[in-house]
């Protein structure tokens, strides 16, 4: 570089420093005067300048060891100072030899060493040289000199020392200029000089030298490239042969600072990061995996456009066989996503490979990024990833997985709620229903799975995003509604039960609440009655705790609530589940425990019961937007447009919703209605009678006085109704007319213009006859004037059991179900009557005589019909589908009567024995239907134990799905008999109601039958080992195995009441001992003999053997012995 300086004419003896230097001691003054007049001598010489020869003599001088190594540091920067201007004024040639130069330099970086001190009193001489050498760039002769390295790393290391954040931006922008003039110049580059710029590029305690460092980098990178890849393969082979795993780490992070700061440097680093992804040694792989996720993230990143190789082999560590590396891939997707929209087909690849990894963990942080997808970034993953990928994980094995699936999808649901139900259809809106509408069916539907933890977790997603907090009533409902419109009947009915358990947990706590306060924390007026207090808590809590995840740790948190005595919280816990109160007072209540300090060790157990008892779904604010629904039904749900594929041909979508809510609240909350009175009474709508009628109806059971009983318009319109209206109508309207003031005098009339003159062809015939059935429960003896009750039956029999109309509704070979409400006229004529029969039996209940005059030949009337496939009419003409709701209903009709024990002890052993038959039909839904109600009378304890062991013959139950919901139920309500002392083996003795029930099987009636062949009866033990294998998978366990086993055996020392022989009870008897052994064997169990006795076999099914008899008959074997020997050769195990 040229420098031009003003020329000053004066001359001046530029030998006078030689003269000082050549005398004997000199002093420091004379040595610094000579060098301060040189310096100001040289500094305004030109450059190139025609005088340039005679300094020639100066520059020896200037190389004297006496100045250049002078103790005094102002000798030697003045030293310094001249020199670098002799540099400038003979440049670009050097009047110095290579080894002179050489000198030089390194007697430059020891000077720059100085500038650190800013005060100091020759900084301005120190801060001269700087300038000089970054203008006249002599460091470039760098260049010609051989073995610089020392040079090179001094020269680095000193400048990197010196520089501070303190110091001028002149200063920082010289020293930068040098070393880039040294970096560019150096022939080579030591590995020192590259170690001291990486170490100061990523340090953060001089940011001025990180600063340095990084503007180096961006300036030089085509030299320093080379280096820098060199510094990083050094470390991974240091990292394989010494395994220095900081040091490999801290490499890559310095990769990922450079990649931020300046790209350019790493160019060929990146093929290297390829490289180790690759590698066997699984920190390099996961370390560049982390390191390549956190630059494809970079927003202003091209990476992947510019290395799609480098992009593919990342890719694949998503396959990688260490977990924690594909969580890594993982973890950075959704941002890649978020910044490089054009990646997405490769992250749904991704999402969709992951979401059924091996590993939980990997699933479990798959799932993560669904929660973490915005509006935006949730636009393109595709349907299919949400529907197949995400809601097949919400049925994970681990609960871990279930519940980050789950709550990604309600996350995203309630992400789009309000874009998808807008004010109007839109394009995007009618998409995203598309996309995300089916996500409450999915997670209602997971209720199917009856597991604890699954349960708990719907009821905290359906709190935070399903139906959050909105204290908006109208904008609440509307979100109800529109939710369970998109539901399927299975996802209706999941919902349907999660407010059916918050009935029933209610009634709990209400109940556990009142012990809390009876005990008041240990301090009882009454001290005898603490031991039953104490006693009636730790059952209850004991309960409570076996519906969490832990019942242990619950148990000890429900204890220190017990102990709290916290009277605030207990009314605060009541306000949630009190039907009375607001939406936004429960909802008060609610937030209010979840804060209360005292609470703060039970929060996390508190919340769970919370979300389960409090009425924050179904309240009373939700009524009155629910019925105007009906009239105004949403927009989303009127447009065809809207409603997706999935949801074609199923009964419950658009406005129905809020007619199936309103049902549900009239016949499982009609309470709520009560602020709502007004509205109900006014039966002006049509759409509105049925479910108002049953509101009313409801309200009515519970609180009488709040129908208003004298408003001659209401009777006027309950009495047309009940002759005029539908049959559902007329059920609820002529039950709320037995309430009203006159009663006597309406119900006559009514009873009369219902009866007379009845027939087949009456008009309204159905609703006659179920308004009638209404009159012969609640108003039976002014049913019965007149004998006007045996006059209906009569007709009953005659005119409509006993015949068929000429011109059948359905072809002959017509089998198809079909639902009641699509039935015609004739069947649903016979099965109102048999209905009215019924319930005129059971307003006699209370008189035992009638009773049993009146209930022996109707249970003798179900049993033919049941028996005879439903057919009971001479002519034998009646169809198929009328036989098929004949006879369900002669089967549910003897469920209803033995609920009653005055009707229970009519019910013989054939009638009971016919039951079996039900269950068993051939036609799937009657099966269905009666083994649901069947099991719902047993769980609510209205009906006879013995009634139980009809449901296990459900094992040969060709539809999966009925049979694993009777099983499953027939599971837990073993568990719970057996935690209470009185019923702790109740499971186990109906094992012999059970036998008695196979024994009179119709499949097993042939067994003994000389024309059958050995194999036929092969055939006849596998069907019944089945059954008793099912009945062993519900009831049997380690501790009662040798308890059944010995009643198994013991069956062989009483006979069977009901047979002559008992031959079919033994034979039950001896296959129910095999299938026991062979149950212990394969589960590796002891069988123990069973140490004590059991002499209460049912005496209504057992006699006892003469002992003799029962010893001779316990080592007689009723199953053939070939069976047993080809069991054992099929099984491999020895038996017996």
């Amino acid at each position: 570089m040229t420098v031009k300086r003003r020329t000053q004419r004066k001359k001046k003896n530029t030998n006078e420093l030689e003269k000082v230097l050549a005398e004997k001691n000199p002093s420091v003054k004379d040595i610094l005067e000579k060098l301060q007049a040189l310096h100001n001598e040289l500094s305004v010489v030109e450059q190139g300048s025609d005088e340039k020869d005679r300094f020639l003599s100066v520059k020896n001088s200037l190389l004297s060891p006496t100045l250049m190594m002078h103790r005094y540091k102002a000798i030697k920067i003045y030293t310094a100072c001249c020199l670098a201007d002799v540099f400038r004024i003979f440049a670009p040639e050097a009047p110095f030899n290579n080894n002179e130069i050489m000198d030089i330099f390194e007697f430059f970086y020891k000077q720059l060493a100085n500038l650190t001190v800013i005060n100091g009193p020759h900084f301005k001489q120190y801060f001269y040289l700087l300038e000089s050498l970054a203008n006249v760039k002599c460091l470039c002769l760098i260049s010609q000199l051989k073995d610089t390295d020392d040079l090179v790393n001094n020269f680095t290391k000193t400048i990197f020392e010196t520089i501070q954040p303190e110091q001028s931006k002149n200063i920082h922008v010289c020293l930068l200029d040098i070393l880039e003039q040294i970096i560019e110049e150096a022939e080579h580059l030591p590995t020192e000089c590259i170690n001291t710029i990486l170490d100061n590029y990523k340090q953060n305690e001089n940011i001025a030298a990180r600063t340095l460092a990084v503007n180096l980098c961006c300036n030089q990178p085509e030299k320093l490239q080379r280096y820098v890849c060199q510094y990083i393969n050094n470390v991974i082979l240091s990292t394989q042969v010494k395994e220095n795993i900081n040091e490999f780490i801290e490499a890559h992070n310095l990769i990922l600072l450079m990649f931020n700061l300046s790209p350019e440097v790493l160019l060929s680093v990146i093929p290297q990061l390829q490289e180790e992804l690759t590698l066997e040694n699984e920190v390099v792989r996961e370390t560049a995996t982390d390191i390549l996720g956190k630059m494809f993230c970079d927003t202003n990143s091209s990476l992947a456009k510019m290395y799609p190789q480098v992009w593919e082999a990342w890719l694949e560590r998503s396959k990688d066989k260490k977990s924690s590396i594909r969580i890594k891939v993982i973890n950075y997707i959704h941002d890649i996503l978020e910044n490089h929209r054009e990646l997405a087909n490769d992250i749904n690849n991704i999402i969709r490979e992951r979401a059924i990894d091996p590993d939980e963990k990997v699933r479990v942080e798959t799932m993560k990024v669904i929660s973490k997808l915005t509006p935006k970034t949730a636009q393109y993953i595709s349907e299919n990833i949400f529907k197949e990928c995400i809601g097949e994980r919400c049925r994970d094995k681990k609960h871990i997985v279930r519940l980050e699936a789950s709550k990604s999808l309600c996350r995203i649901y309630d992400m789009h709620y309000n874009v998808i139900f807008q004010d109007r259809i839109t394009e995007e809106g009618t998409q995203l229903f598309e996309k995300f509408g089916w996500i409450p069916n999915t997670i209602l539907k997971l209720i199917y799975t009856d597991d604890k933890d699954i349960l708990i977790m719907i009821e905290q997603l359906i709190m935070d995003y399903l139906i959050p907090e909105q204290l908006n009533n109208t904008v609440r409902v509307d979100r109800i509604i529109n939710i369970v419109s998109s539901l399927d009947e299975r996802g209706f009915l999941g919902f349907v039960s999660l407010l059916n358990r918050q009935k029933t947990w209610s009634v709990f706590i209400e109940k556990f609440l009142k012990l809390c306060e009876t005990y008041n924390g240990g301090i009882m007026d009454d001290v005898s009655e603490m031991s039953t207090v104490k006693e009636q808590l730790n059952q209850i809590n004991q309960s409570l705790s076996n519906h969490f995840p832990d019942p242990k740790k619950t148990y000890e948190r429900i204890r220190t609530f017990i102990n709290l005595n916290d009277r605030r919280s207990y009314e605060l816990i009541r306000n949630t589940y009190n039907p009375k109160l607001s939406y936004e007072k429960i909802l008060n209540s609610y937030k209010e425990l979840l804060k209360r300090p005292v609470l703060v060790p039970v929060i996390e157990e508190l919340k769970i019961i919370l979300n389960k008892i409090s009425l924050l779904i179904i309240n009373k604010d939700v009524t009155s937007p629910l019925i105007r629904r009906i009239k105004e039904p949403l927009i989303y749900w009127r447009n065809k447009l809207y409603i997706s594929e999935w949801t074609k041909g199923l009964p419950n979508i658009g406005d129905q919703a809020s007619q199936k809510l309103i049902t549900y609240i009239t016949e499982n909350m009609p309470v709520l209605y009560e602020d709502n009175i007004k509205l109900l009474s006014n039966l002006e709508d049509s759409d509105l009678v049925t479910n108002t009628l049953e509101a009313l109806a409801q309200i009515v059971k519970l609180q009488p006085e709040k129908l208003p009983k004298d408003n001659k318009d209401i009777i006027d319109k309950l009495y047309s109704i009940s002759v005029n209206g539908t049959p559902e109508q007329a059920k609820h309207s002529t039950y709320l007319l037995t309430f009203m003031d006159n009663k006597d005098e309406i119900l006559r009339k009514l009873i009369k213009e219902l009866s007379d003159n009845i027939s087949v062809d009456s008009p309204n015939i159905i609703t006659r006859l179920t308004s009638l059935s209404v009159l012969a429960k609640y108003a039976n003896a002014l049913f019965e004037e007149n004998d006007n009750g045996t006059k209906i039956v009569s007709f009953i029999i005659k005119e409509v059991l006993l015949k068929n109309k000429e011109e059948p509704a359905y072809d002959e070979d017509q089998d198809e179900w079909i639902e009641y409400d699509n039935l015609d006229d004739e069947t649903k004529v016979k099965c109102t009557s048999l209905k009215l029969m019924l319930k005129r039996i059971i307003a006699a209940k209370d008189t035992p005589d009638l009773a049993y005059t009146l209930a022996q030949p109707f249970i003798k009337l179900c049993r033919r019909l049941i028996t005879n496939e439903g057919e009971i009419v001479p002519t034998n003409n009646t169809s198929i589908i009328q036989k098929y709701h004949l006879r369900l209903k002669a089967g549910l009709s003897l469920l209803s009567l033995a609920k009653y024990p005055v009707f229970e002890t009519i019910i013989t052993m054939n009638d009971y024995l016919s039951l079996t038959l039900v269950i068993q039909d051939p036609c799937a839904e009657i099966r269905e239907c009666f083994a649901k109600k069947l099991l719902f009378l047993i769980y609510n304890r209205k009906i006879h134990i013995r009634y139980l062991p009809i449901l296990f013959l459900i094992a040969h139950e060709p539809e999966k799905d009925l049979r694993d919901t009777i099983k499953n139920s027939l599971i837990r309500l073993t568990k719970s008999l057996k935690k209470n002392k009185s019923t702790v083996a109740l499971m186990e003795t109906l094992f012999l109601h059970f036998v008695h029930i196979l024994a009179h099987h119709s499949d097993i009636n042939n067994f003994f039958n000389d024309s059958i062949t050995l194999e036929q009866k092969f055939e006849i033990l596998n069907i019944f080992s089945k059954y008793l294998e099912f009945y062993g998978d519900i009831v049997i366990s380690r501790e009662n195995i040798s308890f059944i086993f010995y009643l198994a055996a013991q069956i062989k020392t009483y006979r069977d009441i009901y047979s002559k022989t008992s031959r079919e009870i033994y034979l039950i008897s001896d296959l129910a001992q095999y299938i026991i052994r062979e149950k212990y064997v394969s589960a590796d169990w002891a069988l123990l003999t069973y140490p004590g006795t059991f002499d209460k076999f049912p005496k209504s099914l057992y006699s006892r053997l003469v002992p003799d008899e029962g010893e001779k008959n316990l080592s007689k074997l009723y199953i053939p012995s070939e069976y047993i020997e080809k069991k054992v050769k099929c099984n491999n195990i020895y038996i017996y």
